[in-house]
């Protein structure tokens, strides 16, 4: 392959893989800055290509590192991101040239290209292109898998991320010492047998690591399930005292207006009624009373969530209530990731309403032919900030870092295909509403 092949070969690999770690492992667009920086940091690894042969590869990955700094913020995912997408661009080049130039395959000499350099670099490019594809959709795939799955903790992401920089270290090594052997025939078929058990190790990482984190989602699931369980039976018992109490009061009740009744003392029972019965109507319209259409809803996961926050709510003397009027059975949503919505929507919502003596929260849940709605709707102070400073990551009136519930609850929801969120401030009343499409 000549020098200018090479260039153009190389070019088109650099540019590759700026765009696959972007736009596919990062999923953010580049700015006009960063398309820029990525079209002449391409040029210059490819000059520079020419004169460094493969330690070039260093060049590489350095500027995926440079990419990922301007796109993440944590070091374990600069790390695993520039070593994924270093790697990915050895792993196929590698490949790619022994399907093409291995003597065993012979597939040059066989569609009769041997002497055809321009349709040899054209072939080429095309089957990187074809493989970066596939790679992407399979990474994609997997990638929205594991995130309906399971949520990975700092510290196995920064043992991940250890690891494939380990593992593309091995592979870079490995490709060095080929080129020191002279590309021998034997030197290739050994790293082939590397690159095999490289491919198998790093999937056989991504299922221990899948299943691990999947085991410790499942704990951590029916731990926080028990104790919204738990607040939940305290509700029903609470409940039950209150009847037992107005059972109790609407007996006695009964034998005071019987006596007054008998003795036509009308002027006492109408004092009685307005000093003691009219109490009950207070009773009735308790918050206790507001919640019972809870019973309506029963997928039991997001029952215990939806109880425990209300009473919640209740405890701080929250005026609040829940209607639901249809009977609720299937969600098609992940619940942990729901539990985990309604969890920040509602202790905002009780944050700002703690303290006012006019505050209130309301939750409806509406069951329609296509979709279901959860919508929470609190008062809010006159000084609350506008919608673009709340969606804001680290925005909180409650000091510095503590207001990432927003921004976490908006990038949770926008991972569901099928699951869109409105927010919206009216008449000093904050609304926040989760449409599940069916």
């Amino acid at each position: 392959m000549g020098l200018d092949n090479i260039y153009v070969f190389g070019y088109i690999q650099c540019i590759l893989v700026w765009l696959f770690d972007s736009y596919c492992v990062n999923n953010k667009l580049l700015s006009f800055k960063q398309h820029v920086i990525a079209f002449f940091s391409s040029l210059i690894i490819c000059t520079m290509y020419l004169y460094m042969g493969v330690y070039a590869q260093i060049i590489v990955f350095l500027s995926c590192v440079i990419l990922n700094m301007s796109l993440k913020k944590k070091w374990s995912e600069v790390l695993f991101f520039a070593s994924f997408s270093a790697g990915i661009m050895i792993l196929l080049d590698h490949l790619i040239s022994f399907f093409l130039f291995s003597n065993e395959l012979e597939i040059i000499e066989k569609i009769g290209l041997e002497g055809d350099s321009q349709l040899r670099i054209l072939l080429r490019v095309g089957l990187y292109v074809a493989f970066m594809v596939f790679t992407a959709i399979c990474f994609k795939v997997g990638q929205q898998f594991l995130g309906k799955k399971v949520r990975f903790d700092d510290n196995i992401l920064k043992v991940i991320a250890i690891l494939s920089f380990v593992l593309y270290l091995i592979l870079y090594i490995s490709i060095i010492f080929t080129v020191i052997e002279g590309n021998q025939l034997n030197t290739i078929r050994l790293n082939n047998i590397f690159f095999s058990l490289y491919v198998l190790f790093t999937f056989l990482l991504i299922a221990i690591t899948y299943f691990y984190m999947k085991k410790r989602s499942e704990d951590q699931y029916k731990e926080k399930e028990k104790q919204n369980l738990k607040e939940y039976t305290t509700y029903l018992e609470s409940n039950y005292n209150e009847l037992r109490k107005f059972r109790h009061d609407y007996q006695n009740i009964l034998t005071s207006l019987e006596s007054f009744i008998e003795e036509d003392d009308f002027e006492r029972l109408k004092d009685y009624y307005y000093q003691s019965i009219q109490k009950t109507q207070r009773l009735m319209q308790k918050n206790d009373f507001k919640l019972s259409e809870i019973s309506h809803l029963e997928v039991t996961e997001i029952k215990s969530i939806v109880v425990s926050k209300l009473l919640q709510s209740q405890w701080a003397g929250i005026d609040t209530e829940l209607e639901m009027k249809e009977v609720i059975d299937d969600i098609n949503m992940d619940p942990v990731t729901l539990i985990r919505c309604l969890g920040i929507i509602l202790d905002n919502a009780i944050e700002e309403t703690k303290g006012n003596a006019e505050g209130f929260i309301r939750m409806a849940i509406i069951k329609e032919i296509h979709s279901l709605s959860f919508i929470v709707q609190n008062t809010i102070k006159a000084d609350h900030p506008k919608l673009f400073e709340m969606n804001r990551s680290g925005f909180s009136t409650k000091g510095e870092n503590r207001g990432l519930g927003l921004s976490n609850l908006k990038e949770m929801i926008d991972k569901q295909a099928n699951v869109t969120l409105e927010t919206s401030i009216d008449d000093r009343c904050f609304v926040q509403k989760i449409e599940i499409t069916k």
